[in-house]
């Protein structure tokens, strides 16, 4: 796989992967999972996840709760 543009593409996944690691800390997680990740992308500043889950019919804002459930 090549990244097309390496600099932005490397930025994007470290956002993800910091921020999955935030969400499972905040849940008294010590190691993130999948929907740690799912929530990183959604919260996302390009929007991209959130708008991929909105045309499934799904809401982006409801997915943390239904994890905590």
């Amino acid at each position: 796989m090549r990244l097309r543009r390496p600099m932005r593409d490397i930025k994007t996944i470290n956002a993800l992967l910091t921020g999955a690691e935030q969400r499972a800390l905040e849940r008294g997680e010590g190691v993130p999972g999948p929907e740690h990740l799912l929530m990183s992308a959604l919260a996302l500043p390009d929007g991209s996840a959130r708008r991929a889950f909105e045309r499934l019919g799904a809401d982006p804002d409801a997915f943390a709760a239904a994890v905590d459930r």
